[in-house]
């Protein structure tokens, strides 16, 4: 019997880096995945009869939203998201967005290509359905706390001035959310969206600190990084609503919002407002003259999208929105020709990367019109745009770097966290500024505790050796059994015939 309850034991392990589809409440909705712990065997998804009361494994590259209705049909106990980064699905977005809006009473996991797991998933894919004695099963195991509400959660909006602000002159603001948002939150890296707007406010402090110091213009430059910005723009809601009376006073005196979202990519760049100035906002009309001036001269394609602000829809879409619901004009500077529909609409878990020479080209495209408006030039020729020393692609590219060392979903971004310590850190090494932190609650959203998960894989043998141990230690005692009890008869028929 020893043998055979050897081979009942797990051989060595595989472990494999997992990451949780998102759990959270919304208006009181509970959504995403509510379960954290899993110990099941597995299952490939072509294997159907399988998949009830096991693990499934898919690859994102065969994942349709046919596909995973039809697997959820046949009930998985887990559920196994295979991600290759190279070679992302066309329907990665519709996929996301289905997975974040429904709710799910079992674990949905995530994990990223590597030759491990891609190993496990044809080993899967090639285990029969009619398993004999000495079939190989792969059994998943992954133990963790389940997860508990985040509430309150506290973030923050982090301001501040490139020189001495004065009450007595206007202020233009430069506005970039600074978090981002997926349906996985732990691998959510928001290079492009909002990183890429980040970086852009960090290069333009530090170009703009310079000329203020040489000369200063009739103007305050403000920065503005608020977090909550893929949640419907709270941080900055809550920034504009803010009790503190030096708020207050500092928004009372912007005259132009100028929010900067997704710039890392593409040739074209637009300008989306949700109105033309009046007659009597010449400072506007200046400010557009500036960058109609340098998109000519830097040959840069820059369209105008207006889209009318709708005071009665709970969502908006565009950030600058929230400056014209306060009667402040705004716009928001992007690459992205159209708004999403939704929060959920935003997520993207491979927005892991930028085109450096694209925001470089948009750093210095801001760079140029600012400039102009702000110190009111009229020349026929580009002032800094060309300048070699203004911005590079090597100190994009390092502050590219040290993005990628964060998570910047929201839960990541409490008071005092991380990124917003490197934040204060960067601008207060590069131009000397101090900025200022303002608290705000989040609402309308509860998100759960997350964290990166290891998944142990061990090889196992199928179920039915468990019957057939059953059925060896039965068959043990019941002989064990007969034969003392004819031992003890033999003794008994000795001892009477003495």
């Amino acid at each position: 019997m020893k043998w055979l309850l050897c081979v009942a034991v797990a051989f060595a392990a595989t472990e494999i880096e997992v990451f949780r589809l998102i759990q959270y409440e919304h208006e009181g909705t509970l959504l995403g995945s509510q379960v954290a712990s899993l110990n099941f065997l597995g299952a490939h998804y072509l294997n159907t009869k399988e998949i009830p009361r096991k693990m499934t494994l898919i690859h994102i590259n065969e994942l349709s939203l046919n596909t995973l209705s039809f697997v959820l049909s046949n009930k998985p106990s887990a559920l196994l998201i295979i991600i290759d980064k190279s070679s992302p699905p066309d329907n990665l977005h519709e996929l996301e967005t289905h997975l974040g809006s429904s709710t799910y009473q079992f674990p949905i996991y995530f994990a990223y290509q590597t030759p491990s797991i891609i190993s496990v998933y044809e080993e899967l894919k090639n285990i029969p359905s009619d398993q004999s004695f000495n079939s190989d099963q792969l059994s998943f195991e992954l133990k963790t706390n389940e997860k508990t509400p985040l509430r309150p959660l506290k973030l923050e909006n982090l301001y501040g001035f490139v020189y001495e602000y004065s009450e007595q002159l206007p202020t233009v603001a430069l506005v970039a959310y600074y978090d981002s948002f997926s349906v996985v939150p732990e691998m959510t890296k928001g290079m492009d969206r909002n990183g890429s707007g980040v970086i852009a406010i960090l290069e333009l402090a530090k170009i703009f600190h310079k000329l203020f110091a040489q000369s200063p213009p009739a103007f305050n430059l403000m920065l503005l990084l608020n977090s909550a910005g893929n949640l419907n723009f709270q941080g900055i809601k809550s920034w504009l609503d803010a009790e503190d009376p030096e708020i207050q006073s500092i928004a009372q005196n912007v005259v132009f919002a100028l929010c900067l979202d997704t710039i890392g990519k593409d040739q074209e760049v637009n300008l989306h407002i949700s109105r033309f100035h009046k007659p009597e906002e010449t400072e506007v009309k200046r400010l557009y003259d500036s960058m109609n001036k340098t998109a000519f001269l830097a040959k840069t394609q820059l369209n105008y999208v207006k889209k009318k602000v709708n005071m009665a829809d709970p969502y908006i879409p565009w950030q600058h929105e929230n400056f014209a619901r306060k009667k402040i004009v705004g716009a928001t500077f992007s690459h992205l020709p159209s708004p999403f529909s939704s929060n959920l609409d935003s997520s993207n878990i491979l927005d892991d990367t930028f085109d450096s020479e694209a925001l470089e080209r948009n750093v210095r495209f801001l760079a140029e019109s600012l400039s102009r408006f702000l110190y009111n030039l009229e020349d026929n020729k580009l002032i800094l745009y060309d300048k070699q020393d203004l911005t590079s692609q090597e100190s994009i590219e390092t502050f590219k770097q040290q993005l990628a060392n964060f998570t910047r979903f929201p839960t990541q971004l409490g008071v005092n966290s991380a990124f917003s310590k490197l934040l204060k850190q960067s601008l207060k090494e590069s131009v000397g500024m101090n900025l200022t932190s303002q608290e705000f609650q989040l609402s309308e959203f509860t998100f759960y505790d997350s964290k990166v998960e290891t998944l142990k894989v061990y090889k196992v043998k199928p179920p039915i050796l468990d019957f057939y141990v059953f059925l060896g230690t039965l068959s043990y005692i019941a002989v064990l059994w007969a034969l003392l009890k004819f031992c003890g008869n033999l003794r008994f028929a000795k001892q009477k015939k003495k």
